[in-house]
């Protein structure tokens, strides 16, 4: 998704309005088409019959547009930022634990040479002696 310009996106599902946007069979024949979007209560966008597809492609055109509101859009947005966000705190957390486990390996390491050096310095003074 990262070819998508989300703060595009959301800058124009801002400007569209916070308006309910809703989709609206019609049978008038002197519509433009078989049904149109209202935005905020007021008819808006019709779709024609001519579309691709013939009348039922249209309706269905209809309901996406109507169910891709501005407001839908912003609420994906949110979602998608909080689970951006989410990962990036779950990325930190585990990054944080790795480098953990390898400060804890490299210390048990330099005890256990600690403990060899002692040893050797032990042997080196009894043989002196």
């Amino acid at each position: 998704m990262s070819n998508i310009d989300k703060r595009a996106l959301r800058e124009a599902a801002e400007r569209a309005g916070q308006n309910d946007w809703e989709y609206v069979y019609t049978s008038d024949l002197s519509a433009p088409g078989r049904g149109y979007i209202t935005v905020g209560g007021a008819e808006a966008i019709y779709c024609l019959n001519k579309a691709a597809g013939g009348v039922k492609q249209s309706e269905n055109v209809l309901r996406y547009i109507a169910a891709a509101s501005p407001e839908t859009m912003l609420a994906l947005l949110n979602e998608i930022a909080e689970l951006e966000q989410r990962h990036c705190g779950t990325a930190l957390l585990e990054r944080e634990e790795m480098h953990t486990k390898t400060l804890g390996r490299m210390l048990d390491e330099l005890d256990a040479k600690d403990r060899r050096i002692a040893e050797l310095e032990m042997r080196t003074m009894a043989l002196r002696g």
